[in-house]
């Protein structure tokens, strides 16, 4: 019950948080925002799409590389289907070749392996992404 609480504070932050600001640094202290996606990073495995959304927004939005990272890592934790699409949508966005590129990349299908609620129709619309790109 605890964690749950805690999830539902740290996801409805970082939505405030995403929908704010189209410069995340600006608007907000870093260190807050960086708290919250170093909860989900954690402990956010039980996290909803809302939370998924905030982070891959928040990843766009930010210019910190700590929050960035930081990011990726909670959406690697929470690994829903909301999570899956965040980031293959950031992968989408980055040139070709590039590391972060590759990183993204790594992390969606180290997703695939990781979560046996991932449906084979899922699977393999994720990885013929990953493949012609």
């Amino acid at each position: 019950m605890e964690l749950a609480r805690r999830i539902a504070y740290h996801t409805q932050l970082l939505s405030e948080v995403a929908k704010s600001s189209p410069q995340t640094d600006v608007a907000w202290d870093v260190s807050v925002v960086r708290q919250s996606l170093q909860f989900l990073a954690d402990d956010g495995s039980t996290a909803g799409s809302k939370a998924a959304k905030a982070a891959g927004t928040i990843f766009e939005k930010t210019g910190d590389d700590e929050s960035r990272r930081l990011s990726l890592e909670a959406l690697s934790k929470i690994n829903n289907q909301a999570a899956r699409k965040e980031l293959l949508r950031l992968f989408q966005l980055q040139p070709p070749q590039s590391e972060l590129r590759a990183d993204l990349a790594a992390r969606l299908r180290k997703a695939l392996t990781e979560n046996d609620r991932v449906t084979p129709k899922e699977a393999k619309l994720l990885l013929s992404q990953l493949n012609q790109q």
